[in-house]
């Protein structure tokens, strides 16, 4: 049975969400778990109070849960809080939930099922999510979708050594689903600090290592299940620099311009990705057929967000781009 490290950053999130995401832990039908709840939450925030007593109803009932309050001079963002609550923690596999977020019962048991029979060279591996999407426009009419997001379509996806660099690159999974084995995120130095968006896609490629160079590269594995909830819209978590994700309260006097903020956010992940990761080359590596590497070229161009920060369109059969998005120049 496998134990596992679960990391829950929590920067100003709504306390009954926190809840609902702490309750889903402690839910687990696979017990053997630590729950550390890194929390970078302003202590003059309105909802502060009634945040932290909730969160010490769960560490003073279950020993399985830690509390650390960020420390964010020397782990400033998501990505210093998700490397500061790993690095309290000695678990050989990590599980990642957001404070806003939340699993399905079943969820680290279907994740401990599936490594137990997984090639030893994975480093990466998640479930899909369950997804919804409820956004406010500035005329004041609001749209409200589900989808089911990280699960992709096995006929096309060869979870072969090496290949999925360039998948996850385009498709990155939704990091509340995510389990990373630790000695290699610690071997890459875990994530990248300087980043304000995208720093998740960025570490799981560097797990996974270049296919192009001379460095070791591992597997990834999708499990064929949903395991988790993921919010996306107006009332997500606001990072600003500081937490979770890249989406901004619009209604919050304290949020930043979501336009300059985005375009400040995505600027820095191309020019992170660009200087350090290896542009993909029209003639495809020795060992993978002309056909496949051509989708895998378009794929790492991916939907949505990865799309906009890799500046790459799905719909080509090319990646190069000549926009003010083209990430390698």
């Amino acid at each position: 049975m496998t134990h596992f490290d679960v990391i829950v950053p929590i920067y100003r999130v709504q306390p009954d969400l926190v809840e609902e995401c702490l309750a889903s832990v402690r839910n687990q039908t696979h017990e053997d778990w630590t729950c550390w709840i890194v929390d970078g939450t302003p202590l003059d925030w309105e909802h502060y109070e009634t945040l932290s007593q909730m969160i010490d109803n769960f560490t003073s009932s279950d020993e399985r849960f830690r509390l650390i309050r960020q420390d964010f001079d020397q782990y400033p963002g998501v990505s210093g809080a998700r490397n500061q609550a790993i690095e309290a923690g000695d678990s050989s596999w990590i599980a990642f939930l957001d404070g806003d977020d939340w699993w399905f019962p079943e969820n680290l048991g279907w994740v401990d099922e599936d490594l137990q029979d997984s090639h030893p060279d994975t480093v990466v591996s998640w479930t899909a999510s369950k997804v919804e999407i409820e956004l406010t426009s500035p005329k004041g009419w609001t749209r409200k979708s589900e989808h089911i997001a990280s699960h992709f379509d096995h006929d096309r996806l060869r979870q072969d050594l090496g290949h999925g660099y360039w998948f996850i690159m385009g498709h990155p999974p939704m990091t509340s689903q995510v389990v990373v084995r630790r000695d290699r995120f610690t071997e890459v130095k875990g994530f990248d600090q300087t980043l304000q968006m995208a720093e998740d896609t960025e570490c799981w490629i560097r797990m996974l290592g270049s296919p192009l160079e001379s460095q070791p590269t591992y597997r990834f594995h999708q499990i064929d299940a949903v395991g988790g909830f993921h919010r996306l819209g107006d009332n997500q978590t606001i990072n600003g620099g500081l937490q979770t994700s890249a989406s901004f309260n619009a209604t919050d006097p304290d949020a930043p311009d979501r336009d300059s903020a985005f375009d400040r956010f995505s600027t820095q992940v191309r020019s992170v990705i660009g200087s350090q990761h290896p542009r993909p080359d029209p003639n495809p590596p020795n060992d993978m057929d002309a056909d496949y590497w051509a989708w895998l070229r378009t794929a790492s161009g991916g939907i949505g967000r990865s799309r906009f920060l890799m500046g790459n369109d799905p719909n080509a059969n090319q990646v190069d781009f000549d926009d003010g998005r083209q990430i390698w120049v």
